[in-house]
């Protein structure tokens, strides 16, 4: 795959793409190697893309043994994948800032129901990216850029 070096993509950009969709695919690895694809919310906050799940999800005792995931947008045909490391941050300082950010993302009557606020069952991750990849598919030979972390 030929990557278009003359366009960089920024992580800003990245992050701006994750904050607009609504919905995600996860991909763990479970404990024996077997892959597990999962759809799940998210929320960007300054540029960090959140998640939450039940801590007895698969992909919760996934994430426990092996945290290497890859994220991607809901659109095959204008992709965005993302490769990186969850951490869980459920102590951490900046979940009342991560509530907000969900709670104004997934505001219908009917989003509620399905979001972890502070209840303790929950665990909440931060991504921290390795790379990123975007194309179109109507323009993919001149739209496939990546992105690397230094």
């Amino acid at each position: 795959m030929d990557w278009n070096e003359d366009v960089p993509l920024a992580w800003d950009e990245v992050a701006h793409r994750l904050h607009e969709s609504r919905s995600y695919w996860l991909a763990t690895v479970g404990f024996a190697g077997e892959p597990h694809v999962t759809p799940l919310w998210g929320a960007v906050v300054t540029n960090d893309l959140y998640m939450f799940t039940d801590r007895t999800t698969v992909k919760a005792r996934d994430l426990s043994s092996n945290n290497r995931v890859v994220v991607h947008l809901e659109d095959a045909e204008d992709a965005l994948i993302v490769q990186g490391v969850l951490y869980d941050v459920s102590g951490a300082a900046q979940l009342p800032a991560v509530r907000e950010a969900f709670a104004a993302k997934y505001h219908s009557p009917t989003d509620s129901q399905y979001l972890a606020g502070d209840d303790p069952g929950y665990i909440y991750y931060v991504l921290r990216p390795t790379q990123a990849m975007v194309w179109n598919l109507a323009e993919y030979d001149t739209s496939k850029r990546r992105w690397k972390a230094s």
